[in-house]
């Protein structure tokens, strides 16, 4: 097999180099429109960020601009009702904003010291869209500080005074101040840090002449359509020097021309490359669509090890909020419904929002609650002028009789017992945003926002005990009899549902070549979020899978199966849906047997939610807090397979080539079948066979009687033998390679029987010389053509 390994391996070397040479006219169309997909997933958020740094620091005339490279703007104020300018205001945050051009010098952001007490970041933001460093309270401290920012060709170290050196990859960088703002007091404060933030070259800090910048011209990107997009990415790679982690993806994009700046020429291209192109960018354009539908913030924010090599996942962060905050910095949560899934309106309920034990939003610098019309977007007027509520504000708020804490969120004052815990709302539809700066590690990956429990309008507002520990009694969610939301598929905004599945299979104790099957037992659990289900618990609640939605989960060639669990569903307190299923059956599996009995078989557990599409539900490996994943048993009972490796993940289901894929999920098993058993039962045997029918060759040819006897008996043997071993073979219409080997003994065995009736012929015409040669000769060919036969059933 090692002969045959290098053999690929010197092939596809070969292969790989010759392709690499090869030019835009010299690709096949399938190679050229695949290249232009990764192009566009790839160059969307290089394209977008160039257009942020054309319109805010290069083109004075666009009604974007903020000031020139290497100057920080700066904004602070407190907003109020009727501000028009700003969708759903951040009222916590002050922010100041720079373009920094690396191009000729490093660039030294210098922070002043800044009370313990009050938070601040700065964002470092790539053309790729990395964010790649964080300056402030959660990386560095609040001390004061110089960090020198240099670009990717700058070869010098740190220097004294220095806190720190940091190395971007891209020519220019996007710096974004986030200053805590306490109350409309604290703004005169605010105003005086951002004055004492300072943004400067190297060499003013230094003192050294000034140095003549390269001159860009801003030149907008205008269309991206078509060819037009590749040549916008050409232009901006000419900022973007190719850094190792960048070389695969450099290294094709050349193939089809975007070479950093160079000039990208399609001059020469056929008609059939030019429509390959042009076909693979729609292709690209559509997957980034899709991508924008399937996820949301903060999950396309962070820096380069965490988007790895998910160019996908970067381009639909640039469309959906260019240059978002990365989750370990600050989170969102959105409300738009309360507990029963219904949109908020302050004219039909009062909700309270309980923030006791687990409930309060962990943080380590601070949270906020804002409210806004549904409407407008903007800030609600109300009577004490209060837009939103903060961590700071908790020492002043009133807690009930066991000490719990909860937020009064409705119309009308709750009194003024409890209106330090009140948040104004509008006697129409709103939605709130809560706010989590420097969050806990729990809150990015475990917590979950707390309900919004619904109340009459008129009814007088009590607070809620939910924390952990309190006994709630389990009631049925209410349900309208013309509505059911229950029953619809759980999503915010249209996007898919993400549903958390995991795959066990507990025994595989059948592999049927004969029938195409094998018999498994097997266990699979699938998670959801349902807000509409959601309940005060404690503990969960149990109903019919028909009673509620479900991503209608079923496992792919299914033959038979004898189910262990009822089908039903449980419904933890936060509205998680779990569905399990332990089952064993019978499940159709196409067997690749040519290589049989030295074959290789792939298992698959292909579960799929029929009738969804991938714009319905998006599968995701689940995994439990234990760390516990999809998997299989140590060993199967199966007697004659070893398992070789597994493997789990999202796998789309087409029932039909050229339909649309429904959502699916595979679990893969590739085991190796055990030859040992074919080696004893059949080989072996026949081996002995062909070689019995040898005999003659060392016997006396003039005893013509032993000598026909032998090779009769030896070939009357074989027919015998191969009439028992047909239940041990697969019944295929092809030929596999113990086939293979069984027609060749034969053959030996007919051609060693036709020799001695040809011997005996010989011997009496008298031609004793020519008998001599020939049976030497036999006995010389005869182990050859055995070990030929080996060699071409079971290496070749």
């Amino acid at each position: 097999m090692a002969p045959r390994l290098l053999f690929a391996l010197l092939v596809a070397i070969g292969l790989g180099a010759s392709a690499a040479e090869h030019t835009a006219e010299e690709l096949p169309a399938s190679d050229a429109q695949q290249i232009a997909k990764e192009a566009y997933i790839y160059g969307v958020p290089l394209i977008e960020s160039y257009r942020a740094l054309v319109a805010e620091g290069l083109d004075s005339a666009n009604p974007r601009f903020q000031a020139p490279l290497n100057t920080l703007t700066s904004e602070a104020r407190i907003y109020a009702p009727g501000d028009r300018g700003v969708k759903t205001p951040n009222p916590d945050i002050a922010r100041s904003t720079a373009w920094l051009d690396l191009r000729t010098q490093p660039v030294v952001l210098s922070v002043p010291a800044i009370e313990t007490d009050r938070y601040y970041s700065i964002q470092l933001v790539d053309l790729y869209g990395f964010n790649f460093r964080y300056i402030g309270t959660r990386t560095t401290g609040n001390a004061a500080g110089r960090y020198l920012i240099v670009g990717p060709r700058w070869r010098g170290e740190k220097l004294e005074g220095v806190s720190a050196l940091i190395r971007a990859e891209t020519d220019f960088v996007r710096a974004i101040y986030r200053t805590q703002i306490f109350d409309a007091d604290d703004l005169d404060r605010v105003r005086e840090i951002q004055g004492e933030y300072r943004v400067q070259s190297l060499g003013e800090v230094l003192g050294w002449p000034p140095i003549d910048k390269p001159q860009i011209s801003p030149r907008p990107i205008g269309s991206t359509r078509g060819l037009d997009f590749l040549a916008a990415l050409d232009l901006v790679l000419q900022f973007c020097p190719a850094v190792p982690d960048e070389s695969i993806w450099r290294a094709r994009l050349a193939k089809i021309g975007p070479v950093s700046g160079k000039g990208f020429d399609s001059g020469a291209w056929s008609a059939e490359l030019r429509a390959a192109v042009n076909a693979g960018l729609d292709e690209g354009r559509a997957a980034v669509e899709a991508e924008t539908s399937a996820n949301r913030p903060p999950d396309l924010y962070g820096d380069r090890a965490f988007f790895g090599a998910d160019t996908l996942k970067r381009a639909a962060g640039a469309l959906l909020g260019l240059h978002g905050v990365s989750p370990e910095e600050s989170l969102e949560r959105l409300y738009v419904t309360d507990s029963e899934g219904k949109p908020l309106d302050g004219a039909a309920s009062q909700y309270v929002l309980n923030l006791s034990g687990t409930n309060m939003p962990p943080t380590e610098a601070f949270w906020s609650l804002s409210l806004y019309d549904r409407s407008s977007e903007g800030l609600v007027a109300n009577p004490i002028d209060r837009y939103r509520i903060d961590s700071l504000m908790l020492d002043a708020m009133k807690r009930d009789a066991g000490g719990g804490l909860s937020l009064f969120i409705q119309h009308a004052s709750p009194g003024a017992d409890w209106e330090a815990n009140w948040l104004p709302a509008p006697d129409r539809p709103f939605y709130m945003v809560l706010r989590l700066y420097w969050p806990a590690p729990d809150a990015v990956s475990t917590w979950k926002a707390p309900l919004l429990f619904a109340e009459p309008p008129s009814q007088q507002p009590t607070p809620t005990s939910f924390a952990a520990g309190a006994a709630q009694e389990v009631e049925p969610l209410p349900v309208s009899e013309e509505v059911k939301p229950e029953l619809e598929r759980p999503t915010e905004w249209g996007e898919p549902t993400e549903v958390r599945v995991g795959v066990f299979v507990i025994d595989v104790d059948q592999v049927d070549s004969a029938e195409q099957s094998f018999a498994a037992s097997v266990y699979y659990e699938a998670r959801w979020n349902s807000p509409v289900l959601r309940h005060k618990g404690p503990g969960a609640l149990h109903r019919n899978i028909t009673e509620v939605w479900t991503p209608r989960l079923s496992i792919i060639g299914q033959q038979n199966a004898w189910e262990a669990f009822p089908e039903a569903v449980e419904i933890q307190p936060d509205g998680e849906v779990v569905y399990r299923q332990k089952l064993w059956g019978h499940f159709s599996q196409p067997l690749d047997l040519h290589d049989f009995p030295l074959d290789r078989q792939k298992l698959e557990i292909h579960i799929a939610a029929l009738g969804l599409l991938e714009a319905h539900v998006k599968m995701v490996p689940l995994e439990r807090e234990e760390g516990r994943k999809s998997g299989i048993a140590r060993s199967f009972s199966v007697p004659d397979f070893d398992v070789v490796s597994w493997n789990a993940g999202p796998a789309p289901f087409t029932p039909f080539e050229g339909e649309v894929a429904t959502a699916g999920f595979k679990l893969q098993i590739e085991i190796e079948r055990q030859i040992g058993y074919y080696v004893l039962k059949v080989i072996i045997p026949l081996c002995l066979i062909v070689i019995m029918s040898w005999l003659p060759r060392w016997i006396d040819p003039e005893e013509i009687g032993p000598n026909i006897g032998i090779s009769t008996t030896a070939f009357l043997t074989l027919v015998a033998y191969l009439f028992a071993i047909t239940v041990l073979l697969p019944p295929v219409s092809y030929i596999t390679r113990i086939d293979r080997f069984i027609l060749l003994s034969t053959l030996m065995v007919f051609g060693s029987l036709v020799q001695t009736i040809v011997n005996s012929a010989l011997v009496r015409k008298g031609s004793a010389g020519r008998l001599a040669r020939s049976e030497h000769a036999s006995r010389l060919v005869y182990p050859v053509v055995l070990g030929i036969v080996l060699v071409v059933s079971f290496v070749g």
